[in-house]
């Protein structure tokens, strides 16, 4: 069986991240959607609320998934790599958007193989339509045209944020 960690800030998760998800499903035996928790970042959702966002949008669109354990999700705050020998995880799932994402994503797979060349970075790149939505975009138009940002999260997730920005 081999487990594979998807770690990220999803804050908030959107289409693209949920485009990884599915088809990364299709290729490991478990997923485990990993929220990196990092000191240093001030997030825009706390971490709670990241990971509600996340089991909502699971229970919606992989519900048996999630039941029969093909997929989970943790939050974490330690390095990756030492998240994922704790996991037992043998991959790291990496989402590649743009050309310029790679240099980041190439220097964290060299560290990651030098602290443990047991644990495999894997790149997958999202459909087309999801190249060019980011967290942080989805933030900045949420912030200012909710209705915006339908196109770009999972419908649960959207009514979920809605919820929280009306309290």
């Amino acid at each position: 069986m081999i487990k594979a960690i998807y770690p990220g800030s999803f804050d908030p998760i959107t289409r693209g991240h949920a485009d990884i998800i599915e088809r990364a499903l299709g290729v490991f035996d478990e997923v485990l959607i990993a929220v990196g928790v990092n000191p240093k970042k001030k997030g825009w959702l706390k971490p709670s609320a990241r990971f509600e966002l996340i089991l909502a949008f699971l229970e919606e669109d992989f519900p048996h998934h999630l039941k029969s354990g093909k997929i989970s999700i943790a939050t974490y705050s330690k390095l990756t790599i030492d998240f994922c020998k704790d996991e037992g995880a043998k991959v790291i799932i990496r989402g590649l958007r743009t050309i310029s994402d790679f240099d980041q994503e190439f220097t964290l797979a060299i560290n990651n193989m030098d602290l443990n060349s047991q644990i495999e970075t894997m790149f997958m790149v999202p459909k087309p339509e999801y190249q060019f939505v980011s967290s942080s975009i989805v933030r900045e138009i949420f912030h200012f045209k909710q209705k915006s940002t339908q196109k770009h999260l999972p419908p649960s997730v959207y009514e979920k944020l809605m919820e929280i920005e009306n309290g």
